[in-house]
């Protein structure tokens, strides 16, 4: 009962939450020069105009959207846990090399001919 409670909440966090990201995160790419010219804080604000109601709608549609249960796999539990574990490893790392602003997108958004935005090259 745990797992399957755990599995559930687990999998409304990822479907309510990745979409709006993804959608956020290729607006932001393909239009990357208007971002610029239009600014940081007029950036975030219509990325949030386009994110928010997307976060409200699919946590409104989470029980349609959820009303298929494919059971609790322990093998692939495993492999999450993995997965999640290297996902750290990585992440922490990265998060200290890179910084908050270049994460955010700030550095991206600030670029300009002269200073193309701290474009990541190395390794961790």
């Amino acid at each position: 009962m745990i797992v399957e409670t755990a599995q559930y909440w687990i999998a409304i966090v990822h479907v309510v939450s990745f979409p709006p990201v993804m959608l956020a995160w290729l607006v932001t790419h393909q239009f990357i020069q208007t971002w610029r010219r239009v600014g940081i804080a007029w950036t975030y604000v219509v990325l949030s105009a386009l994110t928010i109601p997307c976060w409200i709608v699919l946590g409104l549609l989470h029980k349609p959207i959820m009303a298929t249960s494919y059971g609790v796999s322990w093998p692939l539990i495993v492999l999450s846990i993995i997965a999640e574990a290297l996902a750290f490893v990585v992440g922490v790392p990265r998060m200290r090399q890179a910084g908050g602003a270049v994460i955010s997108g700030f550095r991206e958004l600030k670029a300009t001919d002269d200073d193309p935005g701290g474009l990541i090259t190395g390794g961790i």
